[in-house]
């Protein structure tokens, strides 16, 4: 199957999902609206923080706040993408996760399209908000270059995050539970 297909495909079961959840119109506008005021508190927090001591090292408020939209913004790409490879096991242990291996598509890109997380939604607005908020305060001056290294630092972190949680998942395949890795601190606080 060639890649434009592929897309096609893609989009086709994304659109499916999309309607699918719509039919909870009420869900779905809350799911967005929850995670915009999720991210909005944590914003509000650095604000306070930040209040007191006006900078953190020789980071302001606003260039904190610019990072924070630039880490949402990719985070909302990797949970459309990546986030629902968090139930692999689940298909693994119920024995349902043959059904992606028989069908003629590719069982990655079938298990990948399989399902679409409208929260994003509302980490999408949110960054977006947020970029234009803090480009006026900044006075960012937007030239093609720091565009371009702007949609490569979010497609970076996309592929970072995504390519950790897929492989978190796959240890299902030989542990048949890979839930409690996910919660596997990086590194152990000296005590």
């Amino acid at each position: 199957m060639s890649v434009v297909k592929y897309f096609d495909l893609y989009f086709k079961l994304i659109s499916a999902g999309v309607r699918a959840q719509l039919q909870y119109r009420f869900a779905f506008v809350m799911r967005i609206v929850g995670l915009i005021t999720s991210y909005t508190g944590t914003a509000v927090t650095m604000w306070i923080m930040l209040y007191q001591f006006q900078e953190l090292g020789s980071w302001t408020f606003y260039e904190m706040l610019f990072l924070f939209a630039v880490a949402v913004l990719s985070w909302g790409f990797c949970i459309i993408l990546f986030f629902h490879f968090r139930g692999l096991d689940t298909y693994i242990l119920n024995g349902t996760f043959d059904r992606f291996l028989v069908r003629p598509i590719n069982p990655f890109f079938h298990f990948m399209a399989m399902k679409f997380d409208v929260g994003a939604f509302g980490q999408f607005l949110f960054s977006i908000g947020i970029f234009i908020w803090v480009s006026f305060e900044l006075q960012l001056d937007w030239t093609i270059g720091k565009s371009l290294f702007l949609l490569l630092s979010v497609a970076g972190g996309i592929l970072i995050q995504g390519g950790l949680l897929v492989m978190i998942s796959a240890l299902a395949f030989w542990t048949t539970k890979s839930e409690q890795f996910y919660w596997v601190p990086c590194f152990r606080p000296e005590i």
